[in-house]
């Protein structure tokens, strides 16, 4: 996954890589400030229920930041999402 620039932070335990699936995320809800996709969201089997998901995982007052640099051209403004999910 990484080619070794991130090296120094998973040894010092700033971050963290595990492999998971988007439709069934293994985390307690309300976990994250921020989540982010980049390249990733049209191979998700079940866009809106995998958007769900991470709306789970996600803090109130957190953000979603979705990029996607591959579109057709009539969807040349959908290129970045970002959402931010209300405070509780």
């Amino acid at each position: 996954m990484s080619d070794g620039r991130y090296k120094k932070f998973i040894e010092t335990d700033r971050v963290e890589i595990e492999h998971a699936f988007v439709s069934s995320l293994p985390y307690s809800d309300n976990m994250f400030n921020l989540v982010s996709g980049f390249e990733t969201y049209y191979f998700w089997p079940d866009l809106i229920n995998d958007l769900k998901e991470i709306y789970r995982v996600l803090k109130p007052g957190g953000t979603l930041v979705l990029i996607n640099e591959m579109y057709r051209k009539e969807d040349k403004n959908r290129i970045a999402i970002k959402v931010k999910k209300p405070d509780a």
